[in-house]
């Protein structure tokens, strides 16, 4: 099993996989160990955080769909950093393949490429669904206890407006999912070649 330290001196345990034993850069969480389905509410921006695993580029995102949506327009996946927390690259508009049943994961290219980052250093991964009809059902973690024992750091925050159509440049206001919360819970997203 592995471990990163997080910025409030918790060692934080992985799987026995991570990003790089799946031939990626960065994932919030393994997809094996994260059976659920969070509901995903248009407009408001899924922080995700992940450490990176290996020091190569990223040229694609990924998410990975259970059920197709409805309505879904101006949805991406973005890379921000979790000390600046500017964005790095995102993908194009995904709503189409969010519309549609899908037998993979979703692929998106990043705008630009993502040079190799530093081993272990913390991103956010971040999902945006502008507006929708029905929401797709997506692979995440269970909605609750996402953040227990974070004060800091946290795995995964929401915007604090629910409005956005695009990613901004740079992160707004977030709030740290409440570890009760049976609502909110944090998609799987991926970043890799």
């Amino acid at each position: 099993m592995g471990w990163n330290l997080s910025g409030n001196g918790l060692f934080v345990p992985l799987s026995d996989r991570n990003a790089a034993t799946n031939n990626l850069v960065a994932w919030d969480s393994d997809a094996a160990f994260v059976p659920n389905s969070p509901g995903i509410s248009a407009g408001f921006l899924y922080v995700c955080q992940a450490f990176v695993d290996q020091s190569i580029a990223a040229n694609n995102a990924y998410v990975c769909q259970l059920t197709a949506g409805s309505g879904c327009a101006n949805s991406f996946i973005g890379v921000y950093d979790a000390t600046t927390t500017s964005l790095l690259a995102q993908t194009a508009d995904i709503s189409s393949a969010l519309n549609t049943t899908q037998t993979a994961p979703i692929q998106a290219a990043l705008t630009p490429t993502l040079p190799p980052q530093p081993f272990n250093k913390e991103l956010w991964l971040v999902l945006l669904i502008g507006s929708l009809t029905s929401t797709p059902t997506v692979v995440g973690r269970a909605p609750y206890a996402t953040n227990i024992g974070q004060s800091g750091h946290y795995r995964f925050q929401l915007s604090t407006a629910g409005s956005f159509t695009a990613l901004p440049s740079i992160m707004p206001a977030l709030t740290p999912v409440s570890v009760s919360s049976t609502t909110q819970a944090q998609p799987f997203l991926a970043i890799g070649p």
